[in-house]
C-alpha cells in the first residue's frame, strides 16, 4: 500500500533576547522571521511515512536552508486508541533533531512528548516539550505545546488541516 505525501509550513515568529550582567541590561535584541518547510514522501508501508525536502527561514539577522527529514509510525493499540512515534531532522548551518511519541486515546484527542537538539557549531540546545492535538473533525486540528530546557521556555498554539 503505497501513498504518497505531500507537507507544505509557513509560519511568522518574534523573538526578544535579553541580555543582564549583574542585573543589568547590557543588550535587547528583536527579530522577525518568517519559517517555511515543504516535504515530499512516501508510505512503504501502512501505517510508516519516510518524507524528505527543504527547511529554512529569512529572518532579520540571519537565512539558512536546510535538508529536512522525516520518519512517523502510528502504531494501532487497540479499541481505537494509537501510539504515534516520530523523528524530524534539518541538516544547515543550524541542525535540528526531534523525536516524540504521542498517545491518542481516540482519533480525535492526543497528549504527547518530545525531545530536541540544536546544534550551531558552537552551542547546543536541548528541550522538552508537552504537547496535545485535538481534532475538531477528520480533517482540521487544533494543538498546543509547552517547552522548556536549557535556557528555553516555549509557547505553541496551532492548527493544521489535512486534505
Amino acid at each position: 500500500m503505497e501513498q504518497f505525501y505531500f507537507n507544505a509550513e509557513l509560519g511568522f515568529d518574534q523573538s526578544n533576547v535579553e541580555t543582564k550582567v549583574n542585573g543589568f541590561k547590557v543588550s535587547d535584541e528583536d527579530d522577525d522571521r518568517t519559517n517555511y518547510k515543504a516535504l515530499v514522501g512516501f508510505m512503504p508501508l501502512s501505517n510508516l511515512l519516510l518524507a524528505a525536502g527543504i527547511d529554512g527561514y529569512q529572518g532579520d539577522q540571519d537565512d539558512d536552508n536546510s535538508f529536512a527529514v522525516r520518519a512517523k509510525y502510528v502504531a494501532p493499540m487497540g479499541q481505537g486508541q494509537f501510539l504515534n512515534l516520530e523523528a524530524d531532522g534539518s541538516f544547515g548551518d543550524i541542525d535540528d533533531v526531534t523525536i516524540g511519541a504521542d498517545y491518542y486515546f481516540d482519533q480525535a484527542f492526543s497528549l504527547g512528548a518530545a525531545y530536541n537538539i540544536q546544534d550551531d557549531g558552537k552551542d547546543d540546545v536541548n528541550f522538552f516539550s508537552i504537547r496535545s492535538k485535538y481534532f475538531i473533525n477528520s480533517n482540521f486540528a487544533l494543538g498546543g505545546e509547552v517547552g522548556f530546557g536549557d535556557d528555553v521556555q516555549s509557547f505553541n498554539i496551532n492548527a493544521s488541516y489535512r486534505f
